[in-house]
């Protein structure tokens, strides 16, 4: 017998968003990132739905580390606490600037990565864990 997994927190509705809001999500929809399903759910608390779509668009849209980098980093934070949904995902605009599958698992496993070259690997892994 097949069971159904249940969706626990509900999607807010867009037609109950205000205008912003609304717009925002328009926006996630026609980028793709933040997923626009996760900024349904944390459209629950108007000042988190907020103070995470802030930081996104500071960090991740208009900062100064290329996207690539961004996204490694991205990966790496998901993965290490866990979240197979968020790190499950991956950029187009990373994709389409190069950055390919097998950089993301040696950024993940980079204690035993044999691309030690890397440029793009050698930043992502300070960025992302302090580590030189």
């Amino acid at each position: 017998m097949e069971r159904k997994l249940k969706q626990r927190i509900s999607y807010v509705p867009f037609e109950d968003m205000d205008e912003r809001m609304q717009e925002e999500m328009r926006r996630c929809a026609r980028e793709g990132t933040p997923r626009p399903e996760s900024s349904a759910i944390r459209a629950h608390a108007p000042n988190a739905f907020w103070a995470f779509a802030d930081a996104w668009q500071s960090q991740f849209h208009n900062g100064v580390c290329d996207h690539a980098i961004k996204d490694l980093c991205r990966v790496y934070i998901s993965r290490t606490v866990k979240c197979e949904f968020c790190g499950n995902q991956r950029s187009e605009k990373a994709t389409t600037a190069g950055l390919m599958e097998q950089q993301y698992d040696d950024l993940l496993n980079f204690e035993k990565s044999m691309v030690g070259s890397d440029c793009r690997l050698e930043r992502g892994r300070y960025l992302c864990t302090g580590l030189p």
